[in-house]
């Protein structure tokens, strides 16, 4: 069963109607005795007029797993409380979840927990006298009876830790985020999130060095793309520090021609993994490397005076911003 709380319902939905779909079609019209119309469980928290409030489950669940869905993030809820309309805080929604786990009294056969936005997800981590909400979130939940957590994209995976019996999903949904923006040329957004996801993988690996793969022609294919679609000479750095995740990120190919790589490649008989992106073909990037090659056939040495300007150009040989004003 699936109990959405409040705050959810939205997505709730549409998961319960893929579920009665899929279970419909694989085992409702089979037998006609076994269709479902939902698989949602109704309940609800009332609050009392001082703001308090209890958790109900409107059917059984004993022996039932459970799915408890509940958006931690969201501040369109409101309550009543003393005459005024309060917006509910991540606290009040985790509060709720603990109240309709608290009201399953221990009949359900399974528990996990749908939690999109992790609750105490940035406070993973103590720097002084502080208190470690996400992981005391987990260990509680999992005192309750909770078996597993599903999120995306957790600020640090290694919260995880804290829980080590207790099953911990991490999905990061990279290409349904591009895909509900409708990005024309998603390479830049791709690119940061891959980054932070490499990141928070080193992190948890206990490394602090990231090396990247970029080589001499990517560096040039990324001026191209910023000077005709951003109106700027920049490129990526191949040396920088990541403050937030506290990774140092190298790019040790940055010299290197693509064609050298591949070469070297065959020659050692490595093997290569194919894109698995699916704008492939079809981005501003491979557009800029047919425009370099084009380029390159009159200019042999462009990507070399391409990386030579990078290396040699200082803040002071550019237009201040305000010289063709007025």
């Amino acid at each position: 069963g699936l109990i959405v709380l409040k705050g959810a319902e939205e997505l709730g939905k549409k998961i319960d109607n893929y579920l009665v779909e899929w279970y419909n079609r694989d085992v409702g019209n089979k037998n006609p005795k076994f269709k479902k119309k939902s698989f949602i469980i109704e309940n609800h928290c009332p609050r009392f007029t001082t703001g308090d409030a209890k958790g109900m489950i409107e059917d059984s669940v004993r022996g039932f797993d459970i799915y408890i869905l509940v958006d931690v993030g969201n501040y369109n809820c409101t309550y009543p409380m003393f005459g005024r309309t309060n917006c509910m805080s991540p606290d009040d929604h985790y509060a709720d979840l603990k109240r309709i786990i608290s009201a399953a009294g221990g009949k359900a056969e399974r528990i996990t927990v749908i939690m999109p936005l992790l609750y105490g997800g940035r406070q993973h981590r103590r720097n002084s006298r502080e208190s470690l909400d996400g992981a005391q979130m987990l260990q509680e939940l999992y005192s309750m009876g909770v078996k597993d957590i599903i999120t995306f994209d957790a600020h640090d995976p290694r919260i995880q830790n804290s829980v080590p019996l207790m099953g911990f999903d991490n999905f990061f949904p990279t290409y349904q985020i591009m895909k509900e923006r409708e990005e024309r040329s998603p390479c830049s957004l791709c690119a940061n999130m891959r980054r932070g996801m490499l990141a928070n993988a080193a992190r948890a690996a206990g490394c602090g060095v990231l090396a990247l793969g970029h080589h001499k022609d990517d560096a040039a294919e990324t001026v191209l793309m910023n000077l005709f679609y951003g109106g700027r000479f920049k490129c990526f750095h191949p040396h920088l520090y990541m403050s937030r995740t506290q990774i140092r990120v190298i790019r040790p190919m940055i010299y290197i021609e693509e064609r050298q790589i591949k070469l070297e490649t065959e020659r050692l008989a490595l093997p290569v993994t194919s894109s698995c992106c699916p704008f492939g073909g079809a981005t501003k990037r491979d557009e800029a490397k047919e425009t370099l090659a084009r380029l390159m056939a009159e200019t042999p040495e462009l990507k070399s005076n391409i990386i030579h300007a990078l290396k040699n150009m200082r803040e002071s040989e550019g237009w201040p911003g305000g010289m063709l004003n007025g």
